[in-house]
């Protein structure tokens, strides 16, 4: 969402460069919300990471070790954790510790998912499946919703590392242009079948 020219404020620069509009000069809301968000956020304590024990991602996130990081984002198992709310959407909802985990793949190479047709684009190569955070698996959906790019595409982990900015303990900020960049640079028109 945007509305009007961005300030630039101190507090959304990095490096030089506003995170808030991503140097376009164009008020970004959506960017802004996320950036006071993280700015904001609260910081776990050590007693607070060992105590948690995965939440609904309890199997995948018991076998990570403790040095293991996001593969996309590069965030440590300490640095995933984020004080959030849980079940937002049911009566107990309730403030708490978070940490998603997935397996991330290549929706286009799942032999029970949409394959691509004849004449639409696909991915020139795949990738292994790979445990990755769940706001780079976010980030993945994000892009593909926002770009209106095929279902059966799925960015691989370097690629979303790429196209996010994370923070410790916080949301992923995307880059809608990077991300469209790479999707042109992996993909090609799915070959009509042979003549039989």
């Amino acid at each position: 969402m945007t509305l009007g020219t961005c300030a630039c404020k101190p507090e959304f620069l990095a490096d030089g460069q506003c995170l808030s509009c991503d140097d376009t000069r164009v008020r970004n809301l959506n960017r802004e919300k996320t950036l006071r968000s993280n700015h904001a956020r609260r910081i776990p304590g050590w007693n607070d990471y060992l105590a948690f024990e995965g939440a609904h991602c309890r199997h995948l996130y018991a076998n990570l070790s403790d040095q293991w990081k996001c593969p996309c984002c590069d965030r440590t198992k300490f640095e995933l954790l984020r004080w959030t709310m849980l079940f937002p959407s049911r009566p107990d909802k309730r403030e708490g510790w978070a940490v998603g985990v997935h397996t991330h793949h290549d929706h286009g190479a799942d032999p029970y998912g949409i394959k691509p047709q004849p004449g639409e684009v696909c991915r020139i190569s795949s990738f292994a499946p790979i445990t990755i955070c769940e706001q780079c698996n976010s980030a993945d959906g994000s892009a593909k919703r926002h770009l209106k790019l095929p279902r059966h595409f799925t960015f691989g982990p370097a690629e979303i590392r790429a196209f996010v900015r994370s923070t410790p303990h916080g949301k992923h900020l995307i880059k809608y242009d990077v991300a469209k960049a790479i999707f042109d640079q992996v993909t090609a028109p799915h070959p009509f079948p042979p003549w039989r």
